[in-house]
């Protein structure tokens, strides 16, 4: 009841002061503005003729300029971020002096009266109820003149920007036409509109829409070289009356301004209308909660210390990602990305085209009320049967198994909206494009949204404004309307929805004059008059099946298979949106890799559903970040790197082309091709005349394999880029490969090697590590070639798969160093089972795995063994076991964060990748790996 009563005589405080503004202007709808108040007469009365003349009477006092367009700056400042007063506050960045602002919104002195009465009735309270207006805003820490200057619509906007900048915040057109209504009150200054009155679009001449009559005033008003601030009515009609005069006006040629538009002459109707409108929009992003602040002077942030300041922007960075993380599942179901990635590596296998699917699931899932994987509920109103999804979607049984995997190693715990995710990613990475972190935490929806799918979904029929206005309405912008178009690069579409363009297009028997006239022979005889309209063509003819740039470089030759395609880049709308686009991605694979990865992220994270496991997660960080400054430091640190580099895999198409290859010949899951990861690919030479082979040296001698894999590969690349790709850089694309397919960290490989053309035995048995050494050995090895503790350790946790032969640790099984006894830094259990494996005397071929506990999948797991005593090899054990080592702390650091070890691991793969090279022209392309040309 104390809150309720404070709440009221806050708004009692706040009529007052607005009555007293309204003694000494005209204008009584002003201050209903500032309110959120109805207007008087509108909304309830029955009579509005009666009501408006009541106020007509009572605010006949002439206008006061100094109160002009507080309506206008109250829709500035929610259009900017939200509901959160951020354009109040004074300082030499804020949102005051961002360009549509400056010299133009006012009233702010009306404010600080209405703040300093209600401060001095309650203190530290925000506002109270009036109308229908939800309350219980907070005011924002920061200002955003960036995006005052990029989000607030200018009268300069063309419709179609100004419809776009509405929809960037949840509004539609609706609301665009009946907040347009506002200017049926305030002035505007000559700069705004003066560009009608004589020199319109650079004519020479006015506007011809603008009556002829209104014209000869306004420029006796607004003189040329006049004074560009002087001011007029937006509405000379009833000029502080709030009516539909507004829109009578436009009938009428008389709006003020070029971007007026859409005249709604029905005052009930738009009166309804503006309701809504403003409802909506104060209700757009606002800062609740803990959120934000009270301010207690509305141009001044509360005093903050520095740390708190600091702490507020990162906490606001996490709540900006939706609570979602990419090491959601590390606890709950560390194998997760492993399951995933197997079951689509299985479905690609068998359907190609599967990757395509899965990745148009993810997509077609997140346009319709976000990523929340309502598109895979089944029955009659559901989304599958939403005219986009009909007989177009598929895959669903593939994510059904994925689901059936992942529920039986953690039951209850993975969304499917996540398992979609990652899924999409999985899909473009195995078929050779880039990859990046997903970011994880999504719950399930309860129920599907048919009429949503079939509004909201972009259709191959669609021009480009209305895709560009579904994908704003979802927060996309134009970059990411192409770069995600780019996913066409791979899959096929049914004759139904491109054979529209092969005969009838612009009229009888007319195809489109944007399709190139021999892929309109080879379409029309794939997709005949009246033939099977499920019949399918690939959208991309180049490279079907490879994610790479073909596809720009086929629109750009006028092959783009669906007009919703071929549109973005040879319609006049694209000409000033997208054609520069795509133009750049068709000659940049590099750009447009990044900017798919970028958009792929942004789409994920459209209106997630997060739960308390979630809340949980944010609250717990927040708790700790609050005692414990060095903790957030440190991971604020890591973050911002984090957030900043992520990175696609890149390179010229030949390097995309080669990465698919060297997956598609890839089917072994023994990471043998890790093993041996070299800079020149010298370990593949055979015994020849004058070479004796790396592959018997005794560290490798029945070690290594792998080699007819990396054959195989060899052979494929020789097929497409003779004499091009080294097998050096063979080995370490698949080594890249291999450890991402099996759930690990993922880098940007670097290329360029060229391979020796002779091999080094003695080297290869001096210089790699051996199982049997000490640590300061290893150590020192690791330093000879430039690697540190780090490198070490980190590339040690390859251990976290593969196999091992009893004759590399048995030593450690029954007479250790010499003395009789088993290694005393091995687990009694673990020595039990080893026993078993490797009895003593037995087969030194026989094999175990390096990691027990998950041994096919590339986690941390194999830190945690080190820690329990149960690493297998004795320079695995020794990392942690040795008193005082350096390692002992990275090995804990690595068994507590998977995504440190990650990390690490990734940077120390770039490092070993890049041991002296042969660059330029040392070396050779071997056209043979196992033999020199």
């Amino acid at each position: 009841m104390g809150g309720a009563r404070l709440a009221l005589r806050a708004s009692m405080v706040v009529v007052l002061v607005l009555k007293d503004l309204a003694k000494t202007t005209s204008s009584m709808p002003v201050v209903n503005k500032v309110l959120g108040i109805e207007t008087v007469p509108a909304f309830a009365l029955p009579n509005a003729a009666i009501a408006t003349a009541v106020v007509q009477s009572k605010c006949h006092t002439p206008y006061n300029n100094n109160q002009i367009n507080i309506s206008n700056w109250v829709l500035r400042n929610i259009l900017t971020k939200g509901c959160d007063a951020s354009i109040l506050l004074d300082t030499s960045n804020g949102e005051k002096f961002a360009l549509p602002n400056l010299n133009s919104v006012r009233g702010f002195n009306v404010v600080d009266n209405i703040k300093s009465s209600v401060e001095s009735a309650c203190p530290g309270v925000s506002g109270g109820p009036t109308w229908k207006v939800p309350l219980g805003r907070r005011d924002a820490l920061v200002a955003n003149q960036t995006g005052a200057n990029a989000g607030l619509p200018s009268p300069f906007d063309s419709q179609g920007n100004i419809a776009l900048k509405f929809a960037n915040v949840g509004l539609n057109l609706t609301d665009v036409v009946s907040l347009s209504e506002g200017h049926t009150i305030g002035l505007s200054r000559c700069l705004l509109f003066s560009n009608r009155l004589f020199n319109f679009a650079r004519t020479g001449n006015p506007d011809s829409t603008l009556d002829t009559n209104m014209l000869s005033d306004l420029q006796n008003i607004c003189p040329v070289n006049g004074d560009a601030n002087k001011a007029t009515f937006l509405d000379r009609n009833s000029n502080d009356l709030f009516d539909n005069h507004y829109f009578q006006n436009l009938l009428n040629g008389k709006g003020l301004l070029s971007q007026n538009d859409n005249p709604n002459t029905n005052s009930g109707l738009f009166f309804a209308d503006f309701a809504n409108s403003m409802i909506k929009m104060g209700n757009i992003s606002p800062l609740t909660g803990s959120s934000g602040q009270i301010r207690k002077n509305c141009r001044k942030s509360n005093s903050f210390y520095g740390y708190s300041l600091i702490l507020a922007f990162f906490m606001l960075f996490l709540a900006a990602r939706s609570q979602l993380i990419t090491d959601f599942y590390n606890k709950s179901c560390p194998n997760l990305l492993t399951i995933v990635r197997t079951q689509v590596q299985n479905a690609i296998k068998v359907e190609t085209r599967m990757a395509a699917s899965l990745l148009r699931l993810h997509f077609h899932d997140c346009f319709v009320n976000g990523c929340d994987g309502s598109i895979l509920l089944d029955g009659s109103d559901g989304e599958k049967f939403a005219l986009p999804n009909l007989n177009s979607v598929r895959g669903f049984e593939v994510v059904d198994n994925i689901k059936s995997s992942v529920e039986s190693a953690c039951p209850g715990v993975v969304s499917c909206a996540d398992l979609l995710a990652i899924a999409a990613r999985d899909s473009v990475l195995l078929s050779g494009g880039p990859t990046w972190k997903v970011l994880l935490g999504r719950r399930d929806a309860l129920v599907a949204n048919q009429s949503g799918a079939n509004t909201s979904l972009p259709s191959p029929f669609d021009n480009l404004g209305n895709i560009t206005l579904k994908f704003a309405n979802v927060g996309l912008n134009v970059t990411d309307v192409v770069s995600l178009s780019g996913g066409h690069t791979i899959g096929q579409a049914r004759c139904a929805v491109f054979s529209n363009r092969l005969y009838n297009f612009s009229g009888p028997g007319i195809p489109d004059s944007t399709l190139d006239t021999n892929m309109l022979s080879d379409l029309q005889n794939v997709c005949p008059v009246n033939g099977d309209g499920n019949k399918t063509a690939f959208l991309d003819r180049n490279s079907t099946d490879l994610f790479d740039n073909h596809y720009f470089q086929n629109l750009v030759n006028q092959k783009g298979l669906l007009s919703s395609d071929q549109i973005l880049f040879s319609s006049d709308e694209a000409k000033t949106t997208t054609q520069s686009l795509v133009q750049s991605y068709s000659t940049n694979p590099s750009r447009f890799s990044a900017d798919f990865l970028n958009s792929m992220i942004k789409m994920g994270n459209i209106s997630p559903l997060t739960g308390d496991e979630a809340k949980t997660t944010t609250q717990s960080l927040v708790q700790s970040y609050s005692t414990n400054p060095s903790r957030f430091s440190a991971d604020f640190l890591n973050s911002m790197i984090k957030m900043g580099n992520i990175s696609p895999l890149t390179g010229s198409s030949n390097d995309s082309f080669c990465e698919f290859i060297v997956f598609k010949f890839y089917c072994s899951t023994e990471p043998y091709v890790l093993r041996y990861h070299g800079c020149d690919g010298s370990i593949l030479l055979d015994d020849a005349d004058g070479i004796a082979s790396e592959k018997n040296a005794a560290p490798n001698a029945d070690s290594a394999a792998g080699f007819d894999v990396v054959d195989d590969i060899k052979t494929a690349l020789e097929n497409v880029c003779p004499g091009v790709v080294s097998c050096a850089d063979i080995l370490a694309i698949s080594s890249q490969l291999l450890v991402s397919m099996a759930g690990g960290p993922t880098w940007e490989v670097q290329l360029g090697r060229r391979d020796s053309k002779a091999a080094n035995q003695a080297g290869a048995n001096t210089s790699i590590p051996s199982p049997f050494e000490s640590l300061s050995n290893v150590t020192a090895k690791f330093t000879a070639v430039g690697l540190d503790s780090t490198d070490l350790v980190a590339l040690s946790g390859a251990h976290t798969f593969g196999r091992a032969q009893c004759r590399v640790f048995s030593q450690r099984l029954y007479n250790f160093s010499n003395t009789g006894n088993p290694d005393p830094s091995l687990d009694t259990t673990y020595l039990g089972t080893l026993r078993q494996t490797c009895p003593e005397g037995g087969n030194g071929n026989a094999i175990t795995n390096l990691d027990p506990s998950t041994p096919n999948g590339f986690d941390n797991n194999y830190f945690t063994n080190l820690q329990n005593n149960q690493g297998l090899l004795q320079t695995d054990q020794e990392l942690f076991s040795t008193t005082g080592a350096d390692t002992v702390d990275i090995v804990n650091r690595f068994a507590n964060s998977q995504s440190e070890f990650f990390d690490n691991f990734a940077k120390s793969m770039v490092k070993m990748g890049n041991i002296s090279p042969l660059p330029g022209n040392n070396g050779e392309i071997r056209l043979d790996c196992k033999r020199v040309n």
